[in-house]
């Protein structure tokens, strides 16, 4: 497979206050939300619509599939933000200002990666540090949602930054949005006239096994193309 064009950034964020030190990870957060407004998993079940059993790889970790994570946010009664990315009210705040942020880039929503893969792009009202030397104008940042990506090197909960100014060749990741305000991240494998064919994975199976798939979508319902220049696991 060609090499697509982003790299990986492993750095990590910083840690903002939420009733003290925000949990490190998405787990930690969902269960520590249940507990302060005293939830059984059980009871958050029902309210998000959910078996038992999600809520327990919640809070194992497992991403929210597509718009179960606004369903999450709301049944907790925190932010979109502080679930997903462990960012407050108050540490927008106290958060430096733009000069001192260099111009953070706009996290958009989210983006499913998987064979169903169109979630509704959520706003966020959060930024993504920008890497020094990142300056392109017009480039923003999305959430991947999903396994389909895996093999491609974009993990659940990865941010994307997306430059919908380049050009993207076969092979490609890049970001799509449609008409009906849904998006995925897949790998561009062609077009012609009236189609895009973009190229993903099946969730793994038992033995951690993906299987590729193809699947054609229809240009006049394409809003927006970008490509995904740049990976990292945190804000």
């Amino acid at each position: 497979m060609e090499q697509t064009k982003f790299t990986r950034n492993l750095q990590s964020s910083a840690k903002h206050g939420f009733s003290g030190e925000t949990p490190n990870f998405l787990g930690q957060r969902v269960k520590s939300a249940r507990q302060r407004i005293h939830l059984s998993q059980v009871e958050l079940a029902k309210k998000v619509g959910v078996s038992t059993t999600t809520i327990q790889n919640y809070e194992s970790g497992q991403f929210p599939k597509g718009d179960h994570a606004v369903d999450l946010a709301v049944a907790l009664e925190c932010s979109l933000d502080w679930l997903l990315a462990g960012v407050t009210p108050q540490a927008h705040q106290n958060a430096p200002g733009p000069e001192s942020q260099q111009g953070g880039v706009p996290i958009l929503g989210l983006a499913k990666c998987g064979l169903q893969g169109w979630s509704l792009s959520t706003p966020l009202d959060i930024k993504a540090s920008r890497p020094g030397d990142m300056h392109m104008p017009g480039i923003f940042c999305v959430m991947a949602i999903g396994n389909s990506m895996i093999p491609a090197g974009i993990l659940q909960g990865q941010i994307c930054f997306c430059n919908p100014h380049d050009r993207y060749e076969q092979g490609d990741a890049i970001y799509v949005e449609r008409m009906d305000n849904t998006a995925s991240i897949k790998l561009f494998m062609g077009s012609d006239e009236r189609h895009m064919t973009l190229q993903g994975w099946l969730d793994p199976d038992v033995e951690g096994h993906q299987t590729m798939y193809t699947e054609e979508v229809r240009l006049d319902q394409v809003r927006r193309v970008a490509t995904v220049i740049y990976v990292k696991r945190k804000l």
